[in-house]
C-alpha cells in the first residue's frame, strides 16, 4: 500500500506539473563545433517571433550557465520560469559537466560559452559586422556560482551582451563600462568568500564603496542598471529556485522590457510540486525494496539464516583499538587517511574535481577504520536474494527517479563518458559504508533512536571538518567544492536513512552497505565535474 500510495502521489505530482508547462517547448540539442555543447532551448509555443526592429521593445532572450559540479539541470527551472514570461532561454552544459564528453578547464569554459553564442546568433562572430538594430531582443546572460563569473567575463569582451545576472557570483573583476547592465543576487548565509566577491564586483562596477564591516544592504547605482540584493534566509545555491530571486529579477529586467510580468505564487506551487514528486519517489524505494525482497524470497525453497547476526556475541570484536569509542575513531581514521593521502592519492586517476579526493578519503577512512576495529565475520554476508534485491532497488532509481530528478533540480543521468568510473567508486567507497552500517545498526539494540540520530551527524559533522582540513591543504586550487558539503551531508543522510530500511529488511549489514555504496557512487559518478 505504501508502495503503491507514494507512486499515485508521484504521478499525481507530474500529471500536474506536465499541465502547467504544457504551454512550454523543450528543445534538446548539441552545439555544432569543438565542444559539442549539450543545450536546452526553452520557449512558449504560442510566443510570437521577437523583433527590437525599428525601436519596438521586445522581451529579452536569457542565457543560463550553471555553476561548479553542476549542470543545465540546476538552471532549468529558472530557465522555465522566465520561459512562461515570453522570454527565449538557454541553458547549457559547461565542458566536464552534466552530458558534456569534454574536459573541464576555465579557458573551455570561456571559449564553449562564446562558441554557443556566435551559433545562437547572439553576439557576432569573429571578424562579422554587427549592427545593434538587428537584434531580435536584448540579450542577458543569467549565471550562478562559477557561472556568474563567466558571465561577467563573457559580457565584457562582447558589447552586444545587454546585461547579468550574478547569482551568488564567484569572484571576477569589472570594470565601469562593461558590463552595461548588472543585478548581484546574494544570500544572506552566503559563504564569507562569496560575500566579499559580491561586495567587490559591485564596487568595481559602479564605484560604490561599501563599508567592510557592515551587512550587506541593498545597493543601486543612480539609474538602477546596476544592483546588488541582499536575499535573506537564503543560502548559495537557493536564489537558482526561491522565487524572491525571480521577483528581484524580473523587476530588474521590466527596466529594460516593460511588458515583464510576474506571478511568484505561480512558481512556489511548480517548486512544490517538484519537491513532493521527487519525495515521494525516494520514499516509494523503501517499500518498493521490500516488495522486491519479498518476491525473491518466494523463489527460494529454503531460506538463508546465516545473514542474521548476533549482535549479543557481535560487540566483542577485534583489533588494536577496540577499546576507543567509535565515535573517536572515524576522527582517528579520518586524519590518517588525509596524512596518506598527503603523499599519494591513487583516484586522482578518477579525474573527478574533488571527487578522487573523496572517494579516497571515505575508502582509507573504512578501511582503516575496519582493521582497528575488526567485527565478526558473519557480518560480511549478503545472501543472493539480498543482493538481487539491492540491485533491483537501485535500477529502479536509476530507471525512474534520476531522470525525473535531472528535469528538475539536479543531473543523475550517467552518460556513457562516466560510466566506467562507477564501479571504481563504488568499491572504494564500500569500506567506510560497511563499518559506518555495522556500527549504526549494532547501537540500535542499546540506544534509543535519538542518540542513534546524534551519534550519526556527530560523525558526519566531524568527517566533514577532517574533510574540509584536509581538502584545503590537498587541493587548494579547488577551494569551490567546499560549496557541495551541504548537498553531501544530505546525500549521506538519505542513505542511511534509506539503508536503514534495506537492514530491517534483511538483517544483513552488507546488504545495507551495499546499498549505500551503490547509490553514493552513482552521484558522485555523475555530480563532480570530469578534469
Amino acid at each position: 500500500m505504501l508502495f503503491a500510495g507514494s507512486l499515485l502521489l508521484a504521478l499525481v505530482s507530474s500529471a500536474i506539473l506536465g499541465s502547467r508547462d504544457r504551454d512550454l517547448e523543450f528543445i534538446h540539442c548539441r552545439i555544432p563545433g569543438e565542444y559539442q555543447t549539450p543545450l536546452v532551448y526553452v520557449r512558449l509555443r504560442s510566443a510570437p517571433q521577437q523583433t527590437a526592429l525599428h525601436g519596438v521593445a521586445s522581451l529579452p532572450t536569457v542565457f543560463l550557465i550553471h555553476g561548479l559540479s553542476a549542470s543545465k539541470s540546476v538552471m532549468l527551472h529558472l530557465g522555465s520560469e522566465l520561459a512562461k514570461l515570453g522570454m527565449d532561454s538557454y541553458v547549457i552544459d559547461l565542458p566536464g559537466h552534466g552530458e558534456s564528453s569534454k574536459r573541464f578547464t576555465w579557458e573551455d569554459c570561456r571559449r564553449a560559452i562564446r562558441e554557443a553564442l556566435i551559433y545562437l546568433k547572439l553576439i557576432p562572430a569573429t571578424g562579422s559586422t554587427f549592427d545593434p538594430q538587428l537584434m531580435r531582443s536584448p540579450v542577458f546572460l543569467v549565471g550562478h556560482s562559477m557561472g556568474a563569473a563567466l558571465t561577467v567575463q563573457t559580457a565584457r569582451s562582447e558589447s552586444s551582451i545587454t546585461g547579468v545576472i550574478a547569482i551568488s557570483p564567484a569572484a571576477t573583476s569589472v570594470d565601469r563600462s562593461t558590463p552595461r547592465n548588472l543585478l548581484i543576487l546574494l544570500g544572506q548565509f552566503d559563504v564569507p568568500f562569496v560575500q566579499r566577491g559580491a561586495r567587490f564586483l559591485f564596487q568595481q562596477a559602479t564605484g560604490i564603496s561599501l563599508p567592510s564591516g557592515e551587512p550587506l544592504e541593498n545597493c543601486s547605482n543612480k539609474d538602477g542598471s546596476k544592483k546588488l540584493v541582499q536575499l535573506r534566509w537564503m543560502e548559495h545555491s537557493l536564489g537558482i529556485f526561491d522565487p524572491r530571486a525571480l521577483v528581484q529579477m524580473v523587476t530588474w529586467l521590466a527596466h529594460f522590457s516593460p511588458a515583464v510580468r510576474f506571478d511568484p505564487r505561480r512558481s512556489l506551487a511548480g517548486l512544490v510540486l517538484k519537491l513532493s514528486l521527487c519525495c515521494c519517489l525516494l520514499y516509494s524505494l523503501i517499500p518498493g525494496f521490500g516488495l522486491m525482497h519479498r518476491a525473491i524470497g518466494l523463489l527460494r525453497t529454503r531460506r538463508s539464516h546465516s545473514a542474521k547476526i548476533d549482535w549479543r556475541r557481535d560487540g566483542n570484536c577485534e583489533g588494536p583499538l577496540r577499546g576507543l569509542p567509535s565515535l573517536w575513531l572515524y576522527g582517528v581514521a579520518g586524519i590518517v587517511a588525509v596524512a596518506f593521502l598527503l603523499a599519494f592519492n591513487p583516484w586522482d586517476r578518477l579525474r573527478l574535481m574533488g571527487g578522487g579526493y573523496l572517494c579516497g578519503f571515505l575508502c582509507l577512512t573504512g578501511v582503516l577504520a575496519l582493521s582497528c576495529r575488526r567485527p565478526p565475520a558473519a557480518m560480511w554476508f549478503c545472501s543472493a536474494a539480498d543482493f538481487v534485491s539491492v540491485l533491483l532497488s537501485v535500477s529502479f532509481f536509476v530507471a525512474l527517479a534520476a531522470p525525473l530528478f535531472s528535469s528538475c533540480f539536479v543531473h543523475l543521468t550517467l552518460s556513457q563518458v562516466r560510466f566506467w568510473r562507477l564501479p571504481v567508486v563504488a568499491l572504494s567507497v564500500y569500506p567506510f559504508y560497511l563499518y559506518d552500517e555495522w556500527v549504526s545498526r549494532r547501537l540500535i539494540t542499546s540506544f534509543h533512536v535519538d542518540r542513534l540520530l546524534f551519534f550519526h551527524f556527530s560523525t558526519r559533522l566531524l568527517l566533514a571538518l577532517v574533510m574540509i582540513l584536509g581538502f584545503f591543504i590537498l587541493h587548494n586550487g579547488q577551494f569551490l567544492m567546499v560549496l557541495l558539503l551541504p548537498a553531501m551531508l544530505l546525500l549521506s543522510s538519505l542513505c542511511w536513512c534509506q539503508a536503514w530500511a534495506v537492514y530491517r529488511k534483511t538483517e544483513s549489514v552488507g546488504a545495507s552497505a551495499t546499498f549505500s555504496a551503490l547509490l553514493t557512487a552513482w552521484f558522485l559518478s555523475t555530480f563532480f565535474a570530469q578534469i
